[in-house]
């Protein structure tokens, strides 16, 4: 492992009283079983890799996550520091995770006048778009029953999810009051580097914005469509740290199918310093 690399797990695991590390090469990112460890190895595999390149010389122009991905995307920018932002990755797994409730999520993947009345569908059926994530697809959740409902209604191009309520569902109540106090006492760091605002689909600055999305990330919809709209106008490099090939997919939904080179063992490293290495321009990075 990259010593720059080594520190993040170090520190994350010292922040929780876990091992992340061991999480995460046991495959608990990938199967999602312990949704409060789980997310902060999220945040932390993104993170340990963007120190690597950091360290190489690489610029960041812009920070954009999905998720959880958008705290390491804070990380990154400089506004949260990585001990602050696995401890509310920890804290946004524990309230979704204990939300109760019967909720399923399922993926629907249509264009044009199909996408259109898919979403009628679902709107009819008392389900919420969770996730706006591309021309071609989005994710609804709700009642378990109105998601086989709209199974039945849309065929094949709808597809419920195993992973569910844990990490799509979205907070109400004394759940959602507890994250807005935790982040309201978060220390957001000044920073020039644009971010990506999940819930309105823009990129900002401004502190007061930050941190207004990230309040709202756990109750309003993933705007991810719009935001890489946002992202591909600044016409630069994109790469995807750590668990991002989901993301990576996605984005051939767009016009020109725009790559997101994905960076997440130490041969991608190598090859991403290499090839940006003859190009002098700031690099966009997804998580």
């Amino acid at each position: 492992m990259y010593p720059e690399a080594e520190a993040c797990f170090i520190e994350a695991s010292d922040a929780l009283g876990v091992d992340l590390g061991k999480l995460a090469w046991a495959g608990a990112l990938e199967k999602r079983v312990i949704p409060q460890y789980a997310l902060p190895a999220l945040v932390v595999s993104g993170v340990s890799v963007w120190r690597v390149l950091e360290r190489r010389g690489l610029e960041l122009g812009a920070g954009v996550g999905h998720g959880v991905g958008a705290m390491t995307a804070l990380v990154a920018t400089g506004r949260l520091t990585l001990r602050r932002a696995v401890q509310l990755a920890y804290l946004r797994g524990e309230l979704l995770a204990g939300t109760p409730g019967r909720d399923g999520l399922c993926t629907v993947a249509a264009v044009g006048v199909e996408r259109l009345r898919a979403l009628a569908v679902a709107r009819h059926l008392g389900l919420n778009v969770v996730a706006d994530n591309s021309p071609r697809q989005f994710v609804v959740s709700g009642d378990v029953d109105g998601i086989r409902r709209l199974v039945g209604r849309l065929g094949t191009s709808a597809i419920p999810l195993k992973a569910a309520c844990t990490f799509k569902r979205q907070l109400t109540g004394s759940a959602l009051g507890r994250w807005e106090a935790e982040v309201d006492s978060s220390a957001l760091a000044a920073s020039d580097v644009p971010v990506g605002l999940v819930t309105r689909g823009t990129l900002a600055t401004a502190s007061a914005e930050v941190r207004a999305d990230l309040i709202a990330a756990l109750s309003s919809a993933v705007m991810w469509r719009k935001l890489m709209h946002a992202a591909l106008a600044l016409r630069a490099p994109m790469v995807g740290l750590g668990p991002a090939r989901q993301l990576a997919t996605l984005a051939r939904h767009f016009p020109y199918s725009p790559r997101i080179a994905v960076v997440d063992t130490p041969s991608t490293v190598e090859w991403l310093v290499e090839r940006l290495s003859m190009r002098a321009v700031p690099a966009v990075r997804f998580g």
